[in-house]
């Protein structure tokens, strides 16, 4: 059966990490986890996950910092999460079957559902926001892209979507989008 490997980019995510590690620890082969300069105990909680953990503090953008994390990843596949994010056992199962089938010139787009302010939202566009996310890891990879990064890969690509869901905790409170979206626009700036 082909291994895979859960990869992360992260920087000060002690409030999330455990929670997304959680969903994946007993299932997945490695847990790659490349930081860019984390002050609070992300480094700790990860490696108490048996993460192995990257620093990487200068800063190229979440394309160039998802490269990188890419050129530790040892398995077959690579499953991308964000620590604000959950792996629902149906969507387990999903990516087990696919990764078990092995098909080849494939990606799979993954259903995401955003949390905000403490509901889901699942109308006005946002749900299902699929998201590629689960692929051979010598088989694409992600863009050069500052903010709002993508996956490429071949023309001739299959793209399948798998079921179950990607929880995302995106915003917290009114002050955490805020702060989000300033980032955001800085670095599109």
């Amino acid at each position: 059966m082909p291994t895979i490997s859960v990869a992360m980019i992260v920087k000060n995510e002690a409030a999330d990490l455990a929670q997304c590690l959680d969903t994946v620890k007993d299932w997945v082969d490695e847990i790659i986890i490349v930081d860019s300069g984390s002050t609070d105990n992300t480094q700790e909680i990860a490696e108490q996950y048996g993460a192995k953990f990257y620093s990487h503090p200068d800063w190229p953008g979440f394309g160039k910092q998802r490269q990188r994390a890419q050129q530790y990843v040892t398995c077959d596949y690579v499953l991308w999460l964000d620590a604000d994010e959950r792996v629902t056992p149906k969507l387990r199962e999903s990516i087990q079957q696919a990764v078990q089938q092995d098909t080849p010139n494939t990606v799979y787009d993954i259903p995401r559902v955003s949390e905000v302010f403490g509901r889901e939202i699942r109308h006005s566009g946002w749900y299902p926001d699929y998201v590629v996310r689960l692929y051979r890891t010598n088989y694409a990879g992600y863009n050069d892209s500052l903010v709002h990064e993508k996956v490429v890969y071949p023309e001739n690509t299959k793209v399948q979507k798998l079921t179950g869901d990607l929880e995302h905790f995106t915003y917290k409170s009114i002050h955490h989008y805020l702060v989000k979206s300033a980032g955001y626009a800085k670095a599109w700036a």
